[in-house]
């Protein structure tokens, strides 16, 4: 499996609807996507995701999975899922996050995540501890993080460190999910 070799496709804008990536391809992550409309979005194992680096703060790329929409990472331990970089020379915080976003009660009530627009798309909390965004199994996160340095007093997707989950249930499943080279703890 030579990686490098692959072709690629692009995910931008907004998935509305189930989507399956293709095993045999890598990915380009073009600014702000959102899996929405209650979709589902799978990205089977050995996939690489390339996250388009932009040095403006507004349109730093990050995957957010909002509340009803569910995202399965189907990596193995010799197959991870990588999301990463597409930056010749990378940088910790050339990219965001992925972004859950669930109906499970938080300590805000129910909140908007900062640095990105106030919108449904970027709500989260509710009253559903059991819901359910998902299943990441051995997923690898590279050079995440956004600006330098991190606003500290300040939640923000811009100093998110990887894997960000907000009001997301216990019907969700994490497991071997690694960040490396973040901007951010």
């Amino acid at each position: 499996n030579n990686n490098n070799s692959r072709k690629t496709d692009t995910l931008q804008g907004a998935i509305t609807a189930d989507r399956t990536l293709d095993a045999s391809k890598n990915y380009f992550l073009k600014g702000q996507v959102y899996v929405k409309n209650n979709a589902t979005l799978t990205i089977p194992a050995g996939i690489t995701v390339y996250a388009q680096v932009n040095a403006q703060r507004s349109s730093k790329s990050v995957l957010v999975i909002t509340q009803g929409a569910k995202l399965f990472i189907n990596g193995t331990i010799t197959n991870p899922v990588v999301f990463t970089s597409a930056a010749t020379i990378k940088t910790p915080g050339d990219w965001g996050a992925i972004i859950l976003l669930g109906n499970a009660p938080a300590n805000v009530g129910v909140g908007h995540v900062a640095g990105l627009s106030e919108t449904n798309d970027t709500q989260y909390g509710g009253n559903v501890t059991t819901d359910n965004s998902g299943s990441i199994t051995y997923l690898r996160l590279e050079y995440t993080g956004g600006i330098n340095p991190p606003q500290e007093d300040e939640w923000a997707v811009d100093k998110a460190s990887g894997l960000v989950m907000a009001g997301v249930g216990s019907g969700t499943k994490i497991d071997n999910v690694m960040v490396k080279y973040s901007n951010d703890d």
